[in-house]
């Protein structure tokens, strides 16, 4: 399971008042609504990124994709020509399913049984997926008010330790750019199953066409392995 690592965020303050307990202030108010925040945003990009694998890695699927299929995919192999998604790519298609996603979890109703008021506007994500960790930034303002007092929260950073996604791609890459024609570099798919505790599991479709379903037994989220799934055609 991966673990959230450390977070970021940036609070300002609009309206202070004192109680009889003493003062309150951006902390006490914002606290944990920033946790609560920062939470959701951890949970809904690792559902972004093992959703996201189950179409190749995409939110919404490229125009080379199958369209014969209910479960569509996209091509990683089109008659010679490598389509495999980049990073840029990829990080793009995590950040759109976090953008369309995030209000379900973001429901706060414990803080408004609490008495809090809380509103937000269109969150705006940035992934950026590196070796050993991926680094989600979130631009939203939320602003809270509970009695007189008001505050706002305004940016989110989560870093998620992480090495199984850029190595898993790493890995497809090695194996595609190895097999031709059909070909499959059988030596590369194990050399590349035991680097990472990886399956591939190979389905043909005819006309050399095949699914190609890769299982990280290692990396998990909910209890469910990471899978990536895709075409290749050569033709």
């Amino acid at each position: 399971m991966v673990a959230l690592l450390s977070t970021y965020s940036t609070i300002s303050l609009k309206k202070t008042t004192v109680s009889e307990e003493g003062v309150l202030d951006a902390s006490n108010i914002a606290g944990p609504i920033k946790s609560y925040v920062e939470s959701c945003l951890e949970k809904t990009t690792q559902e972004a990124i093992f959703e996201n694998g189950l179409k190749g890695g995409y939110f919404q699927l490229p125009e080379r994709s199958t369209t014969e299929y209910l479960d569509n995919l996209p091509y990683y192999v089109s008659l010679g020509e490598s389509l495999i998604p980049n990073q840029e790519t990829l990080e793009q298609e995590i950040q759109n399913y976090t953008n369309y996603f995030l209000y379900r979890c973001l429901k706060f109703d414990s803080f408004k049984q609490e008495g809090y008021n809380i509103s937000y506007v269109a969150p705006q994500t940035k992934i950026i997926i590196k070796p050993k960790k991926i680094m989600v930034t979130l631009d939203m303002l939320v602003e809270i008010q509970r009695d007189a007092f008001i505050t706002q929260i305004s940016k989110f950073v989560v870093v998620i330790p992480n090495d199984q996604l850029y190595a898993d791609f790493q890995s497809v890459i090695n194996v595609l750019n190895e097999s031709q024609r059909g070909m499959f570099c059988l030596s590369c798919i194990a050399t590349e199953g035991k680097k990472n505790n990886l399956t591939f599991v190979i389905n043909s479709l005819g006309n050399n066409t095949h699914i190609i379903r890769v299982v990280d037994n290692d990396y998990v989220f909910y209890l469910e392995p990471y899978i990536l799934n895709f075409v290749v055609n050569y033709g």
